[in-house]
């Protein structure tokens, strides 16, 4: 882990310039009730980045005001990530279809995938190949004993991420083989998830 390059009362500097990027495109969607409220998420989510971790103990290197207890930070970080105003809907939907207005009249590659966590959840995705990287576009947790589902499970995930897309793309789906349907049925229902006929410029193809 990096070391923190935060300002504590021995060694003031400025706002890191990836907290400052994140709070100038987060102003662009969100308009906070205090400005120092989406300042603090941007200087939380810039902490997150940098760390690499979902673990918030590792957030606390990239924090600023160092000086305070680290129990007083994982109070903070404990509200960020429990507070049911942050959600993705609010600050990364906007973003995403964003960028993805990139892939406009292109086409797109999405991965229907599932994984088990603690032999007790399976979480459902889809996301976009995107070279050796990968952009979230939908996701759910399920409690649920195996990563084999049916359509009807992750049916809405595909409807999310279908909002997601812009207009006018040719999107190839690739699928895993523990999805409970034949290639062919995973192809139209699908196709029928995306409105049908509704979108004549979108072609679905579906790979198993």
């Amino acid at each position: 882990m990096g070391s923190s390059s935060y300002q504590t009362l021995n060694n003031p500097m400025t706002t890191p310039q990836l907290h400052r990027q994140l709070f100038e495109q987060l102003r662009q969607w969100i308009i906070p009730v205090d400005r120092r409220h989406l300042q603090g998420c941007a200087e939380i989510i810039g902490a997150i980045l940098q760390s690499q971790s979902a673990c918030l103990s590792h957030w606390l290197p990239f924090l600023s005001h160092r000086d305070c207890q680290a129990r007083s930070h994982l109070e903070r970080l404990s509200y960020f990530v429990h507070n049911h105003a942050i959600n993705a809907e609010t600050f990364y939907a906007p973003v995403l279809k964003h960028l993805l207005q990139n892939w406009a009249g292109q086409a797109m590659t999405l991965v229907l995938d599932t994984s088990m966590m603690w032999d007790k959840y399976c979480l459902i995705e889809v996301t976009l190949a995107w070279g050796r990287r990968s952009l979230m576009l939908a996701q759910t947790v399920l409690e649920h004993g195996s990563a084999t589902v049916g359509f009807e499970q992750y049916r809405p995930v595909l409807s999310a991420a279908q909002s997601m897309l812009p207009p006018n793309v040719s999107v190839t789906l690739l699928a895993d083989r523990r999805l409970h349907l034949a290639t062919d049925v995973v192809g139209e229902l699908y196709y029928q998830s995306l409105g049908g006929a509704k979108d004549a410029n979108r072609e679905i193809r579906v790979l198993a």
